[in-house]
């Protein structure tokens, strides 16, 4: 028996079509991003059903990993390679230091906002897919009357900043955040979404 989590506000069409991909293919967990539904699932089996829930950030990752993708540097990536950014990015560390040009790669980060204006940002990825998963994963940890949407936020960052940034996440944002002229920094539009709510009545 499949089991969708509740919050997930998923119809019965939509699960009948997740089941019937699914059932033959599951491992535990399994990955599931279909057209069918906005958000990337996993499927997991507990006791004597399987379980479907949201999908983190890091299950998008590996999922999306590849392995071999090109990698025509050889720069040391903690997995997939960034894709280039196609220009340069200049930083500075200090106001009198030296200023630094090196290639821009892309990298995502996902965003819960509150209604309260507050909210909470996520690691960096370089899938767009792994960062939306983390957002809407994260949203379903909280109280769903407290979230007013979900955002992806483009980044372009230094290559030599960006496998830092992947692994150490928050520190090393806040870290080179400070820098005089910041190796990283938002680029082209945000992307803002909402998650699936409750069917109400009119």
């Amino acid at each position: 028996m499949m089991r969708f989590e509740p919050r997930l506000h998923i119809d019965s069409e939509t699960a009948g079509q997740i089941e019937s991909t699914i059932m033959p293919l599951l491992e535990s967990p399994t990955v599931i991003v279909t057209d069918a539904y906005p958000f990337p699932l996993a499927a997991e089996i507990a006791g004597d059903g399987v379980r479907v829930r949201a999908a983190t950030g890091d299950e998008l990752t590996t999922f999306l990993t590849i392995g071999e993708a090109p990698n025509p540097d050889d720069f040391e990536w903690p997995g997939d390679p960034a894709l280039p950014a196609g220009r340069e990015i200049a930083w500075q560390e200090t106001q009198n230091g030296e200023v630094y040009g090196d290639p821009a790669y892309l990298l995502w980060s996902g965003e819960v906002i509150l209604n309260s204006g507050s909210g909470t940002s996520g690691p960096f990825y370089v899938h767009d897919q792994a960062a939306r998963a983390w957002a809407f994963s994260t949203a379903l940890s909280m109280p769903e009357r407290d979230i007013s949407n979900l955002q992806i936020v483009p980044y372009a960052c230094a290559r030599r900043f960006a496998p830092a940034l992947i692994t150490a996440a928050d520190g090393e944002f806040k870290r080179i955040h400070q820098f005089w002229v910041s190796p990283v920094r938002s680029r082209g539009p945000v992307e803002r979404f909402t998650p699936p709510r409750a069917h109400q009545p009119p």
